[in-house]
């Protein structure tokens, strides 16, 4: 009787499988499974398409973050930079830590030097935080390093530390020179 129920069910079980027919609703759109790879793609295409996915990417991050689809510069605070006599203009995100980095503002501080590509200053509160990986450093980004270091960084580079993203300054060909080696005074205020 056992037998007879153990072979009645996989019966069932058998007739409820679909067809073995190509159903374009089971095939995989897994580009790793095609039979056309990377290999045998031409390189400048497949920079090309890859590069499109990474511009899709970004824009749904952005909308994402932007719902109401306004421009990112818009809503962006505008500060200056002064470091020695040289003066630079710099932007602030629109997040909370820039926010309560504007409200700090205008400030005057003594920024330490480290790793000849970036100066930091330890603020005596802390800010509020949303670190991420970068992976790469610009040249004039304005960074929250933990809750309570802000850095300016004077060279590009690649990193694997996390941050959260306070500002840029616009126009930084002239800010590691102005920024000099060792500390720097460095004022920072709105407008």
């Amino acid at each position: 009787m056992k037998k007879t129920a153990v072979i009645l069910l996989a019966g069932i079980l058998i007739l409820s499988l679909p067809g073995c027919g190509e159903d374009s609703s089971m095939v995989s759109q897994d580009p790793s499974l095609t039979t056309e790879t990377a290999e045998n793609r031409d390189p400048e295409q497949q920079a090309e398409e890859e590069n499109e996915e990474a511009e899709d990417r970004l824009s749904e991050e952005r909308q994402a973050e932007d719902p109401a689809g306004e421009e990112e510069e818009e809503k962006m605070t505008e500060i200056t930079i002064t470091a020695g006599e040289k003066k630079f203009s710099a932007k602030l995100y629109d997040s909370e830590t820039s926010r309560a980095f504007a409200e700090k503002l205008p400030m005057t501080i003594e920024m330490s030097e480290l790793n000849g590509n970036e100066k930091y200053y330890y603020m005596p509160e802390s800010l509020p935080t949303r670190a991420e990986r970068p992976g790469r450093i610009k040249t004039g980004d304005l960074m929250l390093f933990g809750s309570d270091c802000i850095v300016l960084f004077y060279e590009s580079f690649s990193t694997s530390y996390s941050y959260t993203p306070v500002g840029y300054v616009e126009d930084p060909d002239s800010l590691a020179e102005a920024l000099g080696s060792g500390s720097a005074q460095v004022t920072f205020e709105i407008g």
